[in-house]
């Protein structure tokens, strides 16, 4: 027996496209509904006073009939209708139920008069525009039978006598059928008219959605290839990185080695030595964990100088003997990028250089503070682009590299980070003159552990300060030096001994890890503010990617971030000073 497939296994897909469209389309024409209703509203209004008037006129001229009031009253009660209904539907039907009125009314009043005749097409055309054919019909069949009934009212001698003469039963009957067939064609043209709308709604809304939903596509495919090109730059700088690293680690040993042997003289001199290596092995984790996290892509600031050296250095190591990074770089303020966007944009620049060179050539790097803004200029001396390259070369998958050797996302994923950090990107290139970059950045204040001024006094006795830290050995580490230092120190290792501690105990002051194990440094300083709300705390970490957290660090002068590793006498210091603050 032979299985077969279900013919339709995509039905619940298609189900739920067409009810999406539908449902968009019913909010499309309920809006245009709604605005009608406003359109309407000013003349509605208007209409009141005159009505009104022309009331009182036929009543004081003598022809006060049940039907002048009560056209008087509906014009009123529509007005107020604008005022006390909300719903949509409601005040539409209240509308067009008082056009209806409006036509009974000025009929039984005032006769078969060309007005009349235009309230009762109005009439039938609102209902078909606010409820549907079905309605339209509804009030059409009224008005036919009102005007025969009116007919037969006026036969029988009980016409008002400012009517237009007695009328014989052929009169009556040519008014009706013509009254019947003008507006039977008017709501005929207007409900295909009104379908027609309908119908172009249903498929601007299904190609938008369509359209939607494939820049969606796009868009997620846009960011995992990104990702990807992030992880391919990262291999990049891979091998420089390790070097650097095994340089650490090497003065490090070395450092430890040294110290069991050395005088006191040296053993100075052997520990900074060895606290400088702590300190280049700390800028590159920070680094890597830039490159590799999503969140390179968030603004935050960075020492452009800093991360153009330190990043030139590490790709040099990997590039060919002949092709040369050269660094110019001036003094400047921080720039409104984090460092690993900075470093993304500099490794994608280089690699390109470098694969259009064919590993032979030389780009410079410089930077400088111009007009408010940080300029980065990187420049080559490859063999540049043609105009319709240049015209194509930051859309994203775009590549003129066979295939399998390229992605086509560096220099989309450069202008991707330039613009996040609200910078421009320009280039300058033509076929055998290289290729210049033009990065132009906004600057941020300064604000960090090392802007606040710093006292080197002792802990005061009895001040109490919690320390929420998930490792133990740096647990231990900050605890021995802040109890060294006089203070009462309760330490914890997670977010959740830290709420119960603060619960029942206050501190002056909180020192947390970013990262814990049931949570993070946001809610341990939630939990903190609630007792103590403008209290001072430090956030110890080696990563900080809490966008929450990273915003209270902007506006709170109390709020500090320190990055791991730190000296425990800057750490002293920075305590002492906030403690004072509080």
């Amino acid at each position: 027996m032979t299985n077969v497939e279900p013919p339709c296994s995509n039905q619940p897909e298609r189900g739920a496209q067409l009810e999406s469209t539908e449902e968009r389309v019913a909010s499309v024409i309920e809006d245009v509904r709604r605005q009608t209703l406003q359109q309407v509203r000013p003349y509605v209004l208007a209409g009141i006073g005159p009505v009104v008037v022309f009331s009182i006129v036929e009543i004081a001229r003598g022809h006060a009939t049940v039907w002048a009031v009560l056209q008087a009253v509906i014009i009123a009660v529509m007005g107020v209708a604008f005022f006390v209904v909300r719903q949509t539907r409601r005040l539409a039907f209240v509308v067009c139920l008082g056009a209806a009125g409006l036509c009974t009314t000025g009929l039984m009043h005032y006769g078969p008069l060309l007005g009349t005749g235009v309230l009762f097409a109005l009439s039938v055309l609102a209902f078909d525009f606010f409820f549907g054919r079905r309605s339209m019909f509804l009030v059409f069949g009224y008005l036919v039978l009102l005007t025969i009934g009116a007919g037969v009212y006026a036969s029988l001698g009980a016409a008002p006598p400012w009517w237009p003469g007695p009328l014989d039963k052929s009169a009556w009957a040519r008014l009706v059928i013509g009254m019947v067939f003008r507006i039977a064609l008017v709501a005929l043209l207007f409900d295909n008219a009104l379908t027609s709308m309908r119908t172009a709604i249903t498929n601007q809304v299904a190609a938008r959605l369509k359209q939607q939903e494939a820049e969606s596509e796009r868009e997620q495919a846009l960011s995992a290839a990104m990702t990807s090109q992030r992880l391919e730059t990262l291999g990049e700088l891979a091998a420089g990185v390790a070097h650097d690293v095994n340089n650490t680690l090497v003065v490090i040993q070395g450092t430890l080695e040294a110290l069991s042997k050395a005088t006191p003289a040296e053993r100075e001199e052997l520990i900074a030595e060895g606290l400088t290596a702590v300190r280049g092995g700390s800028q590159t984790a920070r680094r890597l964990l830039g490159l590799a996290r999503h969140s390179s892509e968030d603004v935050g600031r960075c020492d452009p100088a800093s991360v153009i050296t330190s990043t030139a250095k590490a790709i040099q190591r990997v590039l060919p003997a002949g092709f040369v990074v050269e660094v110019v770089c001036e003094p400047c303020p921080l720039a409104a990028m984090s460092e690993g966007a900075l470093e993304q944009i500099l490794l994608n620049l280089l690699v390109n250089a470098r694969d259009a060179s064919g590993g032979h050539g030389r780009v410079e790097v410089r930077c400088k503070h111009e007009g408010g803004r940080v300029r980065i200029h990187v420049e080559d001396d490859g063999p540049g682009m043609s105009a319709e390259i240049r015209a194509r070369a930051f859309e994203p998958f775009f590549t003129t590299k066979a295939r399998g050797e390229g992605t086509g996302l560096g220099l989309a994923l450069v202008q991707r980070l330039v613009q996040k950090a609200s910078g421009t990107l320009t280039l300058e290139t033509d076929v055998g003159k290289g290729a210049h970059f033009t990065i132009d950045l906004p600057t941020v204040v300064a604000k960090a552990a090392d802007d606040v001024p710093l006292s080197a006094t002792r802990g005061d006795a009895g001040k109490r300060i919690l320390v929420v830290e998930d490792d133990p050995q740096v647990r231990r580490m900050i605890e021995r030096a802040l109890s060294r230092a006089g203070y009462e120190v309760t330490v914890v290792p997670t977010v959740g001994e830290a709420r119960s501690r603060l619960a029942s105990c206050r501190y002056d002051l909180l020192i947390t890890d970013g990262k814990l194990p049931d949570g993070n440094a946001g809610g341990v300083l939630e939990a903190y503010r609630a007792h103590h709300a403008d209290g001072p705390a430090v956030i110890c970490t080696g990563y900080l990617d809490d966008d929450d957290v990273l915003a209270q660090l902007e506006r709170d002068s109390k709020l500090v971030l320190v990055h791991k590793p730190f000296a425990t006498t800057a750490l002293l210091e920075l305590t002492a000073h906030l403690i004072q603050l509080g």
